[in-house]
């Protein structure tokens, strides 16, 4: 990512201050704006610096930062799509037998790319190309990929840094983790509720809401008078507000996209109040455009295609 970067200021799309200023004021929401990426100190080395989920957001996020600036498309512009493109393939809750094709073709491409900028080639570029068949062999690499040990490793770094002595220092890490394990479950917090409203919850009368909106309860909850509303929900783990955009079902191989307008409690269950979104995919920036088309569509958390909004 360096060297692109690097290739691509060379040749005057943009500038480094320019590339920082714009990720500095990029409007980054909910999950992202929590990993939003760090500013680039240098392109001159091999890597640019931040952890692993700032740099996730940031491969996810360039194309939206700089592709205005991107007049030609270069090898190494190339190279930063079919990167992203892999990311987002490789870390797919769920993806298909086609797709697992669509990879392995990325990774040949990404291959005769790096070859023809002549960045140097390293034993993960050669890893990277036996993910197709692990994905066919394990399933989703993301159920299994080693991001979770690197976090439960800070706990034992922090424990270094606090007790400042390094004899027997594992022994050291075994009693400070067993009593914060203990703590936890003595708390009875250890596992979260499956469902869990994170902000205030409104009453609100069916009567005030638009014709389309009554259509569209009717047939999902039935005649009530009154619906709960959240904007935040915790469902398995993942937050949900309004104004995300989630996944349900595919047209023609393309995602079907919905804008969360309300979350509704009732019952003890969820429902999402959902805008349908049409799409269409920009080749040069490798994202959807979204445009509102008024339809409303009420949908459960089973009902998305992924989890991930």
């Amino acid at each position: 990512l360096a060297f692109c970067l690097q290739n691509l200021i060379c040749n005057g799309f943009f500038s480094l201050e320019e590339l920082n200023k714009r990720i500095e004021s990029f409007p980054y929401k909910h999950h992202d704006s929590v990993n939003k990426p760090k500013a680039i100190n240098s392109v001159e080395k091999t890597t640019i610096g931040g952890n692993a989920h700032e740099n996730w957001t940031l491969i996810r996020m360039l194309p939206l930062l700089i592709g205005d600036r991107i007049s030609e498309v270069t090898n190494a512009w190339k190279v930063i799509l079919i990167h992203k493109q892999i990311v987002e393939l490789v870390f797919a809750p769920e993806i298909s037998e086609t797709y697992v094709i669509h990879l392995t073709h990325l990774l040949k491409e990404l291959r005769g790319l790096l070859f023809s900028l002549q960045i140097p080639l390293i034993p993960k570029h050669h890893f990277v190309e036996h993910y197709p068949e692990l994905i066919r062999r394990f399933g989703n690499l993301i159920h299994i990929f080693t991001l979770r040990f690197e976090s439960k490793h800070c706990f034992f770094k922090k424990i270094a840094r606090m007790v400042k002595n390094y004899k027997n220092i594992t022994k050291s890490f075994a009693e400070k983790h067993q009593l914060h394990q203990a703590l936890l479950q003595c708390q009875n917090d250890l596992f979260e509720p499956p469902i869990e409203l994170t902000r205030s919850v409104s009453i609100v009368s069916i009567d005030v809401l638009s014709e389309e909106i009554k259509i569209a309860l009717k047939e999902e909850l039935g005649n009530v008078a009154f619906i709960s509303h959240s904007n935040c929900v915790k469902i398995d783990g993942m937050d949900y507000h309004t104004d995300m955009v989630v996944v349900s079902g595919f047209i023609g191989g393309l995602p079907r996209f919905f804008l969360i307008s309300m979350i509704i409690v009732e019952q003890g269950k969820i429902f999402f109040l959902c805008r349908e979104q049409e799409s269409c995919l920009d080749d040069k920036l490798w994202a959807f455009q979204l445009v509102d088309t008024r339809n409303i569509v009420v949908l459960t958390h089973s009902d998305l295609s992924d989890y991930y909004p």
